[in-house]
């Protein structure tokens, strides 16, 4: 009972980027392993196609309106500065997780 009530006060803003088509992806939970495996089983209608997600950047904060403002911040202009000068766009990669324009040798 201890952790799902610690769990229930405890809200992440995330950032995925997608190994499919480099994006990222900004979102708050109050259970971020649960919604990582959502994300990735293909349950969340907005990332469905752009599996698989990385998990490459997250905050921990006190309240719903917190986490809000925060994910509301990351989507803003400055927030995207911010999110682009820490974390370089991966390039889209094929369904082999090979980097798109790579040649790659088969055995």
């Amino acid at each position: 009972a201890y952790q799902m009530a610690s769990a229930s006060t405890t809200f992440y803003v995330y950032v995925l980027r997608s190994l499919k088509d480099g994006k990222l992806y900004i979102g708050q939970t109050n259970n971020l392993q649960e919604r990582l495996l959502r994300h990735n089983h293909g349950r969340v209608k907005s990332t469905k196609g752009r599996r698989p997600l990385q998990l490459i950047y997250f905050e921990v904060l006190n309240t719903r309106g917190e986490a809000r403002r925060r994910k509301d911040f990351l989507k803003s202009p400055e927030g995207w500065l911010f999110l682009k000068t820490h974390f370089h766009p991966a390039p889209p990669v094929t369904s082999e997780g090979v980097p798109l324009g790579e040649v790659t040798l088969r055995g």
